[in-house]
C-alpha cells in the first residue's frame, strides 16, 4: 500500500537553506507538494491569526501577536512594504539578495511576520527548483486546484 503523508509549515518554504539539506539527509526520495493560496488572502489569514487573542500564552508568543495588535491590515501592509523598498527586495530580487538582505536579517523567533516576504513565491521557489526537479519530484499546485478533490490531484 502506499503511504500519504503531509506537513503544513510556511517556514519550510521560507528558510529553504534549512530545510532542504534536512530532507535530503532523511527522505531523499519524498515527492513533494508545494501547495499556493492567493498571497493576498495569505496574508490575511495570517494577520487575522496574529491578532487573535484567544490561544494559551505560549501559542500567542508563537504567533508573534504583540507586533500587530493595535494596527490594521492595512499598517501592517504598508510597513512591511516600506521595509522591503529599504532592503531594496523586489518580486525581481535573486533568491540570493532576499536571504542575505532580508531573511539572515530577520531575528523573529515566532511565525507573526513576513505577510509580503511569504507571498514572495518566485523568490522562495528558486531553491527548490534548483534541487528539486519540476513534476518529479516537487509538484506546485494552486490550492484552488483542489477543490476538495485530492483523488483528482494525485494522479
Amino acid at each position: 500500500p502506499s503511504l500519504f503523508t503531509g506537513e503544513s509549515t510556511p517556514s519550510y518554504m521560507l528558510h529553504s537553506d534549512i530545510t532542504i539539506p534536512r530532507i535530503k539527509a532523511v527522505v531523499p526520495w519524498a515527492k513533494l507538494l508545494v501547495m499556493l493560496r492567493n498571497p493576498v488572502d495569505r496574508a490575511f489569514s495570517q494577520y487575522n491569526m496574529c491578532i487573535d487573542l484567544n490561544g494559551t500564552p505560549e501559542q500567542l508568543k508563537v504567533r508573534g501577536q504583540s507586533k500587530y495588535i493595535g494596527k490594521t491590515f492595512e499598517q501592517v501592509i504598508d510597513d512591511e512594504i516600506n521595509e522591503l523598498e529599504k532592503l531594496g527586495i523586489t518580486a525581481e530580487s535573486s533568491y540570493e539578495s532576499f536571504k542575505s538582505k532580508y531573511l539572515s536579517a530577520s531575528h523573529y523567533k515566532h511565525g507573526g511576520h513576513s505577510l509580503i516576504a511569504r507571498g514572495l513565491y518566485h523568490l522562495q521557489l528558486i531553491p527548490w527548483l534548483t534541487n528539486y526537479q519540476l513534476n518529479d519530484n516537487i509538484y506546485i499546485l494552486e490550492l484552488t486546484e483542489l477543490n476538495g478533490s485530492l483523488d483528482k490531484t494525485q494522479s
